[in-house]
């Protein structure tokens, strides 16, 4: 019988790694949280990637005339 779930985390595993080297490529890279915190799951039926919150804004960007978090840059 074929372990759907398996392949799927190893699948997700392999985009997981792509992930990352695409992120240290681009220069992306600066504390190392973003990499460290790239995460595969799966279940019997679907696959997922987890990562940082802030995700979004390392692929889409911020937007025009919203300025990043004070707080967080205080950290």
């Amino acid at each position: 019988m074929i372990d759907v779930q398996k392949i799927l985390l190893e699948e997700m595993s392999l985009i997981a790694i792509d992930l990352k080297k695409q992120h240290i490529t681009l220069g992306m890279k600066a504390s190392g949280r973003w990499t460290n915190s790239v995460e595969a799951t799966s279940t019997p039926d679907s696959g997922t990637i987890w990562a940082e919150d802030y995700t979004e804004y390392l692929v889409d960007g911020r937007g025009k005339g919203k300025f990043p978090p004070i707080d967080k840059i205080k950290q």
